[in-house]
Formats: structure tokens, sequence, C-alpha cells
């Protein structure tokens, strides 16, 4: 977590993809309203496919998200990869 933390305060520098990074294991309530479009910030416990699958065993553990400011720019990551989503309007 702390190296992809570390690539996304370096985008700070950039007017576009200036924004924050948000660690599920510390997200506040009002955080979480900005962050739930682009992922889920609680586990469904009527979802057994996660349940049985144990995806969400250690939820929130290693989940974080980071959005630019217009939220044109996202990466979420999880505690095998992280994933860049670019949204074009």
């Amino acid at each position: 977590m702390n190296i992809v933390k570390t690539a996304c305060e370096a985008l700070k520098d950039d007017n576009d993809l200036k924004g924050n990074f948000y660690e599920f294991e510390t997200i506040t309530e009002d955080e979480k309203k900005i962050v739930d479009k682009f992922m889920f910030t609680k586990t469904s416990s009527d979802n057994k496919f996660l349940e049985y699958s144990k995806a969400n065993e250690d939820w929130p553990s290693g989940r974080a998200i980071y959005s630019n400011h217009n939220q044109s720019f996202v990466i979420t990551v999880n505690e095998a990869h992280a994933h860049v989503c670019i949204h074009y309007s």
C-alpha cells in the first residue's frame, strides 16, 4: 500500500490529476459518499459468492482509492493490484 500511496502523492503536483487518496480502513462517512460511485466501501452479507470465495475476508485491509478532484481519473487498489480508470467526458 505504501508504494501506491507514494505514487499517488506524486500526482498531486499535476493540476489535472491533483486529488485525494482514501484508505478504506480510515475512511470517514463523508468520504464514503465520494468514493461509493467507484467502488463498494463495505461488503454485502447478501452476496454469498463473496462469502464463499472469501473475497471479503480481510475487508477493508489493503483497499484504497485515489480520485482527482473532478473524478475523471481514478485508481482503485486492493491487496493484489491497482486498477487505473480514466473517465472521458
